[in-house]
């Protein structure tokens, strides 16, 4: 039997969203070459994206662990200011479960209305827990300054209600950019 489209085990595609093509089994997949900007080496189970809160950039926990060795220390990639120590940040949740299991097309989709991200659906991080969400979600569930995470119950404040204010999922962004082409 086959399964809907619209099951709970397949993201819901926007209607607008283009069919997808198979790729062919022998061709590289997007996250094989996803790895940390640093350090080069990919994400892993025990080398885990970590998401930095201010900007939404993702670096592996290795590194992470090397730049906070100061107390204060900026984003390697968009040099944002950042003094959060590393038991503070998230894993990127999306971008883990994409790693573990590619067949897992949900890790690309907004953990609330799961809708796949795309480029004008764009994954924005939970600070709190690192899963990911789109705006229109941010916008609906924020409207008291904050948004209670489905898969993991956590609560992440926003400091703007009516903007949200998360920052963008990068990695993930890159995922499916790559995975557009």
């Amino acid at each position: 039997m086959e399964a809907r489209e619209n099951s709970p085990q397949s993201p819901r595609k926007h209607p607008d969203e283009p069919k997808e093509e198979e790729a062919p089994e022998d061709q590289e997949t997007p996250l094989d070459s996803l790895e940390c900007e640093i350090c080069g080496n990919g994400y892993s189970n025990n080398r885990l994206p970590l998401i930095i809160k201010a900007c939404g950039h993702t670096v592996c926990e290795n590194c992470i662990d090397i730049l906070q060795e100061k107390s204060d220390w900026n984003c390697p990639s968009c040099r944002q200011f950042s003094n959060v120590q590393v038991n503070d940040l998230p894993v990127n949740q999306s971008l883990l479960d994409y790693i573990l299991d590619r067949d897992r097309f949900d890790a690309l989709a907004c953990i609330q209305c799961n809708f796949r991200f795309n480029e004008e659906r764009e994954p924005l991080v939970l600070r709190e827990c690192g899963h990911s969400i789109c705006q229109s979600c941010v916008t609906t569930l924020g409207k008291n300054g904050f948004i209670v995470c489905m898969p993991c119950r956590k609560i992440s404040f926003l400091s703007d209600a009516k903007t949200g204010q998360l920052p963008k999922n990068y990695a993930v962004l890159s995922v499916i950019r790559e995975l557009n082409k």
